[in-house]
């Protein structure tokens, strides 16, 4: 892995924590979890240019070490993420032109199809608000719990502004039509008790507890074959825009292939010896 400055670093270490633009986004080692932290609290972690490059970066170091089996992301102070940084919108936009913004959501939707597609699972640990570009970015995770503290929303529309990361796109892939509908048109802010109930959040948790449950799933996780996690979360993914027999179809052919690999021999092994699988 390297530094912002390009210079290289030691992340092997259990609990190690390296910067990222100017320290805009923190990697934490937890064992074989990446922690991804957004953190420009004073800014409620708002997605500047320092903070999607950091996001980028840090991704790229996490896809780098195949130590890391799972990656969290999450933010520092009160919010996850209060969305993209509406200044910084202010002066692209009465710039006189709009190359330099459209540069900008192109990088921003770039990352967030990144995390969507990231070959190991994906965890969002919503500390707190989470509103516009912050939710966004939530919905790319394959796992979502949420602090009781967190309220969750889109909130584009208070501001005059439109969505430019997917939420029109995903929140009604995620959420009943028109439950979506209201958080796109309202703007308000959701309990995330209420978005449990909907299967947006996966569970609610005690602020203090928050990232302790998310590591523990998160090592449970970890501890399966990396090679059929993969496998899994890709053809979940997919499934959801195939007809059920091109789903069933792929999903036997996926089986075949990883039958070709040392994983599911292991895994077997294991059942018949009554023992622990060990896993690559």
């Amino acid at each position: 892995m390297t530094t912002a400055s390009g210079s290289a670093a030691d992340v092997s270490t259990n609990g190690y924590v390296h910067g990222f633009a100017e320290g805009a986004v923190l990697l934490e080692r937890r064992g074989p979890v990446a922690w991804v932290r957004m953190n420009m609290a004073e800014k409620r972690n708002a997605m500047s240019e320092a903070l999607v490059q950091g996001l980028a970066r840090a991704v790229d170091a996490v896809e780098a070490d195949p130590a890391f089996r799972v990656m969290v992301i999450t933010g520092s102070g009160p919010a996850f993420s209060a969305g993209g940084d509406l200044a910084l919108f202010q002066r692209l936009v009465g710039s006189g032109t709009l190359d330099t913004f459209d540069t900008y959501l192109e990088r921003g939707r770039a990352m967030f199809t990144r995390i969507e597609q990231f070959r190991r699972p994906v965890i969002a640990a919503v500390n707190g608000v989470t509103v516009a570009g912050g939710l966004e970015l939530m919905l790319t995770a394959d796992l979502v719990y949420a602090a009781e503290s967190a309220r969750i929303g889109d909130g584009h529309v208070k501001f005059g502004v439109m969505p430019g990361g997917g939420s029109t796109a995903r929140l009604s892939r995620r959420l009943p039509f028109n439950v979506a509908s209201e958080l796109l048109l309202t703007g308000r802010l959701a309990d995330p008790r209420e978005l449990a109930a909907h299967g947006l959040v996966n569970a609610v948790l005690a602020d203090d507890a928050l990232e302790t449950h998310v590591q523990q799933v998160a090592e449970t996780i970890a501890r399966h074959s990396s090679d059929g996690i993969a496998r899994i979360k890709a053809l979940h993914a997919r499934a959801r825009d195939r007809s059920l027999d091109d789903a069933l179809a792929t999903e036997v052919r996926a089986l075949l292939d990883y039958a070709r690999g040392p994983d599911l021999l292991e895994g077997l092994t294991a059942f018949v010896e009554k023992r622990a699988p060990r896993f690559r």
